[in-house]
């Protein structure tokens, strides 16, 4: 991710990206915000398409199109009325979940994830969705049907559509979905909540992009992976069971957490509704993992061909997902 910043190009249009999230964050009337998040997608595009491909002009002209729609729809929001409203919470609602990829609104986000860098890929996943996911928790109490369905229907579609996948990126788009699924719920009921699931999540797929860019496999087909270092899989892989919510990882806790509030807010039926994607979501990572461990040609703790720090960075970031969620569960249990 890091040759991306030799670009003095790039460098300049990851801050100013950065700049128009710290606009909509600290901004203190809608139209400031909708600027910030205009900044956002005018800077994001160049990044796009600063390698010249088709595959990444057609990902920009979609993304372009479908984050206009969006920005259109919360800017006739907040025109329309001064405060907020049912209808226009509805309509910002909408637009929102566009922006950050949740279903209904989740038609462009794998075929964008499919045709970028593993570095954009990050940004799209990450930090793209942190401004637009905090406007949702200031709308949301205003429209929890509608709440309650995006975040039903996302981990639903995540779990479901990512079952067959054999892309990566496109898999990852769908995990990203049902993730952004759980996170939606959570905001329905504990901000707090919401903002400790998302930032869990930043920090186990920012580890995971991190190594899919340094293996730079352009085919982002999974079964590549078997080609690498046995002991990069094993840690590869305790990525996947954190980012799949089992325990003891790092990924469980916001995942028990939310389940907890749901269950006292007796959202009972959208509970069922999150544990049935999760389960999904579960199964295709397992089912992954096990494919990488056994189509594997090295013996499990033989010296691979990555070079040691990559090794040395993997085993820290592992090491830091199990201690991280350990310590989290002494938090959640005191």
């Amino acid at each position: 991710m890091l040759t991306m910043f030799h670009k003095p190009y790039n460098m300049l249009m990851f801050s100013m990206l950065l700049f128009g999230i710290a606009v909509s964050l600290s901004a203190e009337n809608w139209l400031t915000i909708w600027m910030g998040l205009e900044i956002n997608l005018y800077c994001f595009l160049p990044m796009i398409l600063s390698n010249s491909k088709n595959q990444e002009k057609e990902a920009a002209a979609k993304y372009f199109i479908t984050q206009a729609i969006a920005s259109a729809m919360i800017m006739f929001a907040f025109l329309e009325h001064t405060s907020i409203t049912s209808y226009t919470s509805s309509l910002m609602f909408m637009g929102l979940i566009i922006k950050i990829g949740v279903a209904p609104g989740h038609f462009w986000l794998p075929s964008v994830m499919n045709a970028i860098s593993w570095w954009l890929c990050w940004v799209l996943s990450s930090i793209q969705k942190l401004a637009p996911m905090m406007m949702i928790m200031c709308v949301a109490s205003f429209s929890p049907l509608m709440s309650a369905f995006c975040a039903g229907a996302s981990s639903i579609v995540g779990g479901i559509l990512g079952l067959n996948q054999t892309l990566f990126r496109v898999l990852l788009a769908y995990s990203s979905i049902g993730h952004m699924g759980w996170v939606l719920a959570a905001s329905m009921v504990n901000k707090q909540i919401s903002m400790f699931y998302f930032i869990c999540y930043l920090l186990i797929i920012t580890s995971l992009f991190f190594f899919m860019d340094y293996l730079k496999s352009s085919s982002g087909n999974f079964m590549k992976m078997t080609e690498t270092s046995s002991i990069f899989l094993v840690s590869f892989s305790f990525m996947f069971i954190s980012l799949s919510g089992l325990p003891p990882f790092l990924g469980f806790f916001p995942k028990l957490m939310t389940l907890k509030v749901l269950m006292e807010a007796k959202l009972l039926v959208l509970m069922i509704f999150m544990v049935i994607g999760s389960v999904m979501n579960m199964y295709y990572y397992l089912k992954m993992i096990f494919i990488m461990m056994t189509a594997t040609h090295y013996p499990i703790f033989t010296n691979g061909s990555l070079r040691p720090l990559s090794t040395l960075l993997n085993s820290l970031l592992t090491s830091m997902s199990i201690i991280s969620s350990i310590l989290l569960l002494n938090l959640f249990t005191s």
